[in-house]
């Protein structure tokens, strides 16, 4: 009994968790298609249900506690490449998108997504995964403003001296601090200290 109260516990934490550390999505995910020209209230409702549907989906149907949701990566190539870069409509891009994911479907059904993920290189799949989670820290240091425009360097350090900066960094600290020290739900309690 004490074994499944302790399993239980730790399963509601990592929701919790999971549920804070990526909720951001719901607004980012939008902020970045409507630069594109999509209503920005439709991309969060559909957002939304797309993280819903995907996520309950694959609990159900394939056993797995994650969570789905759109790739930042992916939000930022639609917006500032296809449609910003090549000046495509965002309808046209999402025509893209669709076919993409029939494509994609069939790879899938067809097993050559597995061939094709084999071929690439170990180290090749670490570095995309370091790009994509480098891209993510970005956006949050440049959102919380510890990182802001120069036009000479591009980016500069913002000011320390800000209520929100040094909010951010106690944030990131603290959170630092528990996790090192394996405290459980150290996500949890580093964005509860942090939160207006």
């Amino acid at each position: 009994m004490k074994a499944n109260t302790k399993l239980i516990r730790t399963e509601i934490l990592a929701g919790i968790s999971s549920f804070l550390a990526t909720f951001y999505i719901i607004i980012v995910n939008p902020a970045i298609l409507s630069e594109a020209g999509m209503p920005f209230s439709a991309v969060v409702t559909s957002t939304v249900l797309v993280c819903s549907f995907g996520s309950i989906t694959m609990g159900i149907y394939a056993k797995n506690p994650f969570i789905i949701a759109p790739g930042m990566g992916l939000n930022a190539f639609f917006t500032y490449t296809a449609v910003l870069g090549l000046g495509l409509s965002y309808e046209t891009a999402l025509g893209a998108v669709f076919w993409a994911g029939i494509l994609f479907l069939i790879l899938s059904i067809l097993k050559v997504r597995d061939k094709i993920v084999q071929s690439i290189p170990h180290a090749l799949r670490y570095a995309i995964a370091a790009g994509i989670g480098l891209f993510i820290s970005f956006i949050g240091l440049q959102n919380a403003g510890l990182i802001v425009d120069n036009p000479v360097t591009l980016v500069s350090l913002g000011s320390i001296k800000n209520p929100m900066n040094l909010t951010f960094l106690i944030g990131l600290g603290c959170t630092a601090i528990l996790i090192s020290r394996n405290v459980k739900g150290a996500m949890i309690i580093g964005i509860l200290l942090t939160t207006d």
